[in-house]
């Protein structure tokens, strides 16, 4: 039963990587793949670890929520520097803009960008909480 229960998710999170990354291919998919499994089983199991009574669930702490979208973010950043060099940063000017408002709009962009970090860490605990709270209200009526 172990046995299929990890077979199942080893096959699961590769789908998702191809339904999601669909351009890339093969070879570069299986260099994400142990950091994507790897956060999709701590995620999933420390969520379903919450369902356990009287247990605590890590995902809900502001701490640990954070501590996960800043490493991957920074991670992120730095694949794709070494991949892209400062071409990486094209993102952030659309094509055909003024030069001379380039630089505004480069710092217009780069704001929010490093900023999505901390917003994904804080929407997955509060998701995290908001869920938890619930269960433990709906629970206590019920009762």
């Amino acid at each position: 039963a172990w046995q299929s229960l990890v077979e199942l998710i080893y096959d699961f999170v590769p789908n998702l990587v191809n339904e999601q990354i669909g351009g890339l291919s093969g070879n570069v998919k299986q260099k994400f793949f142990p950091c994507i499994s790897v956060t999709f089983t701590f995620s999933l199991f420390r969520n379903l670890q919450g369902m356990i009574p009287y247990s605590f669930t890590v995902t809900s702490h502001f701490l640990i929520t954070l501590g996960l979208s800043f490493s991957l973010f920074i991670g992120i950043t730095i694949v794709g520097f070494q991949k892209n060099g400062l071409h990486f940063l094209s993102f952030s000017l659309p094509a055909g803009v003024p030069l001379p408002l380039a630089p505004f709009l480069v710092l217009l962009e780069l704001i929010p960008h490093c900023f999505r970090a901390l917003s994904l860490g804080i929407r997955l605990f509060a998701n995290m909480m908001a869920g938890h709270s619930s269960v433990k209200i709906l629970s206590g009526s019920a009762w």
